[in-house]
């Protein structure tokens, strides 16, 4: 039942309302959690007046000495009484009471709310409780009107403030639980509008930075094959093209990356023609339960916010071929990215919810829950005013139906991820919106969609609409295919970063026999050896095999050859060497302690695909320090891992 349905029990005779009180200003402009700079209100007690028991209002503290055995129970006589069963400290504890006059929540600026008496500052001497304590405050004025909503003004100890639903006692008071403890003051939500309109103020804003907010791009290697580029018509997601060799089978793949350059979730449409796609925060277990909780497939369609990225990788194909991913805001994402501002469950946690910060898993995990339960009120046009305020009365009704069963709601969310572990990271997420949440829920309930809030709403609506509107965009990947060769790569003299002349690494053994190459064997081994060599007779090139994979894994330059990048060949420095291949996605392994093949010395040249070997003269330390010894001879071209050495494989 929402509490603010409900009346409050008659006071008891002989109650009186508390003197002092203070009305609260209403309608400033500021956000639910204040942070203000104020000293805290908790202290050490006075051991010289504290006691075991209880103490009147005019007392300075009471506390009372508890072991994990005992129960709590706190009174001080006209203003509160703090009680909690047997178990609720690890270890021995005194918890103390001190009374707070009405007039010391002063600094509560929170709009549409009336401080209705005295409250009370609770300190622990020993470990903090580990179940909640549960908090009665007794001397409590008259319920300004029957939808007045019970409240408690909670002063955290630095200072912000938060706002938590309390509940009538059939005594009159008002009661909370809770395990982190300060200073506490009863309070009347005497004007919902007032404190829902500054709420989604907040929400508003919070849309608002999101619409206009961009983030900055992830680190980039941009080091991707020269078999592969990409291009953007979008401005949504940051793009970045990367080599990702498969460590197992040396296969190499062209990876492209997107992030949003949004602050809201981005939908990205993945092609067919990818060998694997990755999702950040989301392992393939989560994937498949997003699609079955919204109907999409996970292999074609992944959801990305901010701090998280996708990646999808593709080996060269045969024949030249263009992969298009698309990202853009659908359904889901929307519903999505207004079910975490409305919930505060964004990474950077919009202001009016305060407390800790949700992880992104976290934060989708319970907006997935609580939007699939509102699936049938997802607007169908999110400039309709009148449909979005539907939409967000239900998600703020499913969140609160999910904390106030939170085992019925736990065993409903197994079910929906298929994982217990999922489940719980929802719920957790979830948990640290609570205090606000219960607040919010109950507020709404008694606020329709009137002149109160219409024109704060309609902020709401008109960021949203913006973020909707925006046009979907594309990302494409276009891959050379293996028997494709760029300009001038025809030359057998040419090494570039992924083969030599017609030759590439990662060819297949269909790709070399099309052009006349003939399985050579292995100079060592028979023709079934791990490695074999393919030739045309009297053919300038060869290529090395691996008979596992029926792949090409290097191709071996003939002489008069020199690198497609800096025209690196034989009486070539290695000044002229480390200068041609520094940065740009090239890493250089300098093998200068006879680690070569066979003695010898030499360079191993990686990115960009492949990974290029250069042997060198016999030279002393300074004359390779200084860079004065030159390169004697261009061996090859290889996939990562795979360089042509002077190493006698056979192959």
């Amino acid at each position: 039942m929402w509490l603010a349905t409900r009346a409050r029990p008659p006071r008891p005779a002989g109650r009186e309302p508390a003197d002092h009180l203070r009305s609260r200003p209403r309608g400033l402009p500021v956000v639910l959690v204040a942070a203000l700079c104020l000293a805290s209100c908790s202290g050490e007690p006075d051991d010289s007046s504290a006691s075991s028991g209880s103490a009147t209002a005019g007392s300075a503290a009471v506390s009372q000495d508890v072991a994990p055995d005992q129960p709590l129970e706190l009174t001080i006589d006209g203003v509160a009484q703090l009680t909690a069963p047997a178990g609720a400290f690890t270890g021995p504890t005194r918890v103390t009471l001190t009374p707070q006059p009405a007039t010391a929540a002063a600094t509560a600026d929170v709009p549409g709310t009336t401080v209705a008496g005295p409250g009370v500052d609770v300190t622990f001497d020993g470990p903090a409780p580990v179940q909640p304590l549960r908090l009665v405050l007794t001397d409590v004025s008259d319920q300004p009107s029957a939808d007045a909503i019970p409240v408690v003004l909670h002063q955290r100890h630095d200072g912000t403030w938060e706002t938590e639903l309390g509940e009538f006692t059939p005594d009159g008071g008002i009661a909370v639980e809770a395990t982190e403890f300060s200073s506490r003051w009863t309070a009347w939500l005497s004007a919902p509008a007032d404190w829902v309109r500054n709420a989604l103020s907040a929400v508003a804003d919070s849309l608002v930075d999101a619409v206009g907010g961009r983030t900055d791009p992830p680190a980039c290697a941009d080091d991707g094959p020269a078999w592969a580029a990409q291009a953007s018509t979008t401005t949504t997601v940051h793009d970045c093209l990367i080599t990702n060799t498969d460590p197992d089978s040396g296969r190499v793949r062209a990876e492209l990356q997107l992030a949003p350059n949004r602050r809201y979730y981005v939908g990205v449409h993945v092609p067919e023609g990818v060998e694997y796609t990755w999702v950040q925060e989301q392992p393939a277990a989560l994937r498949a339960a997003l699609g079955r909780m919204f109907g999409f497939d996970p292999d074609r369609q992944v959801y990305i916010g901010p701090g998280t990225m996708t990646t999808s990788g593709a080996v060269q194909p045969a024949a030249d071929t263009t992969l298009t991913f698309t990202a853009a805001v659908d359904g889901t994402s929307a519903a999505l990215s207004f079910t975490v501002a409305v919930l505060g469950l964004a990474a950077d946690v919009p202001r009016v919810f305060g407390g800790q910060a949700v992880d992104p898993r976290g934060g989708l995990l319970a907006a997935a829950m609580v939007t699939l339960a509102c699936a049938d009120k997802i607007p169908a046009r999110w400039s309709d005013p009148n449909q979005t305020y539907e939409f967000f009365r239900c998600v703020l009704g499913a969140a609160l139906s999910n904390l106030e069963d939170t085992d019925k709601a736990f065993s409903a969310a197994v079910q929906q991820f298929g994982d217990r572990a999922y489940a719980q990271e929802a719920e957790d997420a979830l948990s640290t919106r609570a205090t606000v949440l219960r607040v919010f829920g109950t507020a709404v309930k008694v606020v329709s969609l009137g002149a109160a809030v219409r024109d704060i709403w309609l902020n709401v609506v008109e960021a949203f609409t913006q973020m909707t509107d925006e046009r979907a965009g594309q990302v494409r990947l276009d891959l050379r295919g293996r028997s494709a060769s760029p300009t001038g790569a025809a030359d057998p003299h040419v090494v570039r970063s992924t083969g030599i002349g017609e030759l590439n690494v990662n060819m297949t053994v269909d790709d070399l026999e099309s052009l006349g190459y003939v399985d050579q064997g292995n100079l060592y081994e028979d023709v079934d050896a791990s490695c074999v060599r393919y030739a045309k007779p009297d053919g300038p090139l060869s290529a090395a095999v691996d008979t596992a994979t029926d792949r090409v894994v290097a191709v071996h330059a003939t002489e008069g050859s020199h690198t497609e990048v800096g025209g690196i060949a034989a009486g070539s420095t290695l000044a002229q060497v480390r200068s041609a291949f520094a940065g740009d996605g090239y890493r250089i392994t300098e093998l200068l302690d006879s680690d070569f093949g066979q003695g010898s010395n030499g360079v191993v040249v990686t990115g960009h695909g492949g990974a290029i070997g250069l042997g060198l003269t016999y030279a002393t330390a300074d004359e390779y320090a200084a860079g004065t010894a030159t390169v004697d001879w261009v061996a090859g071209v290889g996939d990562v891992g795979n360089a042509p050495t002077r190493a006698e494989t056979g192959c």
